[in-house]
């Protein structure tokens, strides 16, 4: 079976938005927004880093030790620099992204990498990737943010001892599935896919109509740029994603991309 993203109405092309005649850019605007986007995302990996060393640096040290408050300056200053950079990604959010292949398996392992530092000692993060050349239609820069902001979240929603799972693929199953951002049903196998689980408390169904939402949050800590990026990521690229949650048993995100 041919797999194709199947929308819930039949009027609509999909998952992509279509440029208004405000938001359309000249090709030097469009590559400066790119570049920009580019210079944020990266800054974006660098203080997440920080803040995580930060944070546990910060919880090795007693609370009367006197490197305790240079660890607390450099958490001050490192969320700041963070509010800055997310206005400098909210300036940039108008440029249209180039249509790119990438290997998503490659950028899955590159970007989890980075993150190891940055997460608590008690959560593990498993990997199981697929040797398949997985290769999808979207930019390097998109999907690293996609899976960023998604491990995060996932780490965070984690109160004590546990696990993320990362895996990546193709859809096995010929059931329909539908998208949580547009209603797009998810129509025929091997679609490929990245997927995140944790084993968190989980989320109700109440709470997963929200997740998307900008400032929404089930969390007490909240680093990254939220679920609200990956949801207009998400749709800048056409990609669809499902979310499945039970309280007490964690959380999975499913992104399916299209394929190359």
């Amino acid at each position: 079976m041919t797999p194709k993203l199947e929308p819930k109405n039949e009027n609509s092309a999909g998952p992509e938005i279509a440029p208004s005649a405000k938001t359309v850019e000249s090709p030097r605007a469009n590559t400066t927004g790119e570049f920009a986007a580019g210079i944020a995302h990266d800054c974006n990996n660098i203080l997440v880093t920080i803040l995580g060393s930060a944070e546990m640096l910060r919880a090795d040290l007693d609370e009367g030790s006197p490197l305790r408050a240079y660890a607390e300056a450099i958490i001050t200053s490192a969320t700041k620099l963070t509010e800055l950079n997310a206005l400098l990604i909210a300036k940039t959010r108008g440029y249209k992204a180039k249509a790119r292949r990438v290997d998503l398996s490659q950028i899955t392992r590159e970007t989890v990498e980075l993150l190891r530092p940055t997460i608590r000692r008690d959560i593990a993060i498993d990997l199981e990737l697929t040797d398949e050349n997985l290769v999808v239609v979207a930019g390097s820069i998109e999907v690293t943010r996609v899976i960023s902001n998604i491990v995060i979240n996932a780490a965070e929603s984690i109160a004590a001892v546990g696990k993320v799972i990362v895996r990546t693929g193709r859809e096995s199953s010929a059931a329909a599935q539908t998208c949580n951002l547009c209603g797009t049903k998810l129509i025929g196998n091997h679609l490929p896919k990245l997927v995140v689980s944790d084993s968190g408390a989980g989320i109700d169904k109440k709470s997963i109509e929200k997740i998307f939402e900008p400032d929404f949050s089930t969390k007490r800590e909240d680093r990254g740029l939220g679920l609200a990026a990956v949801k207009e990521i998400i749709e800048s690229i056409g990609a669809c994603v499902v979310v499945e949650s039970r309280v007490g048993a964690g959380t999975s995100f499913s992104v399916f991309f299209k394929p190359a």
